[in-house]
C-alpha cells in the first residue's frame, strides 16, 4: 500500500512518515494535492493542520470521485465542517493522540477493504451488464414478435443471428431494436 502524506511542514509530518515505515507502509510526503497524486497512492493522509483554503471542500471532492481512501487526521472533536462526508466509505478519521495506535490499523483495514470494495463494484458492474442485456433482449424479442415471431422463435433468431454474424447477443439485439437488421 502506498500512502501519499499531505505536508503540513511541521512535526506530525514526520511522526507520521515514522509510524508508518515501523509498520511497513509507504508514505511520501507530497506538497500538494493532484490528479496524478491521487492515482499514485492507495490512501492520502490529511490532518487538520494544513492550511490548504477549503479543505473540507478539496476532501469532498477526492471522496466524491472514488479515487482514494482519505485518513483525516485531528485532535478536534469537533468535525462539523466534514459533515458532508463523514459517513462516506472513503473517509476516515483518527485522532492525533491516539494515532500511534490507530493509524497503523486504519491503513491495514482500509487496504483490505478497498480490495474486497473494487472487488464488489466489479460484480456489481458485470451484474448490472448482464440486467442490461437482458431488457435489451427482451426488448428485440417484443420488436421481433410484432412482426410476427413466437417467442421461442425470437429467441431462436437472436441466438442464431449472434451465431452467424459473429457478433455478441447484446450487439444483436441493438441492432434488432434499431431495425438495422433483416428480419
Amino acid at each position: 500500500m502506498r500512502v501519499a502524506i499531505i505536508s503540513t511542514g511541521g512535526y506530525l509530518d514526520k511522526r507520521i512518515v515514522r509510524l508508518l515505515s515501523q509498520h511497513g507502509i509507504n508514505g511520501d510526503v507530497v506538497n500538494r494535492i493532484n490528479r496524478q497524486t491521487l492515482r499514485q497512492y492507495d490512501a492520502l493522509i490529511a490532518s487538520d493542520k494544513l492550511d490548504i483554503p477549503n479543505l473540507p471542500v478539496v476532501l469532498e471532492r477526492i471522496i466524491l470521485e472514488q479515487t482514494t481512501q482519505v485518513v483525516y487526521i485531528t485532535n478536534s472533536t469537533a468535525i462539523g465542517h466534514l459533515h458532508s462526508v463523514y459517513g462516506d466509505i472513503r473517509f476516515h478519521i483518527v485522532n492525533e493522540t491516539t494515532m500511534d495506535v490507530e493509524l497503523p490499523l486504519a491503513l491495514t483495514l482500509i487496504g483490505k477493504f478497498d480490495r474486497a470494495l473494487r472487488t464488489l463494484f466489479k460484480e456489481r458492474d458485470q451484474a448490472q451488464d448482464q440486467l442490461d442485456t437482458m431488457r435489451l433482449t427482451n426488448r428485440a424479442k417484443r420488436v421481433l414478435i410484432d412482426r410476427g415471431y413466437s417467442e421461442e422463435a425470437a429467441h431462436q433468431f437472436i441466438q442464431k443471428e449472434a451465431m452467424d454474424r459473429r457478433l455478441s447477443k447484446r450487439q444483436i439485439v441493438n441492432l434488432i431494436i434499431e431495425e438495422k437488421i433483416d428480419f
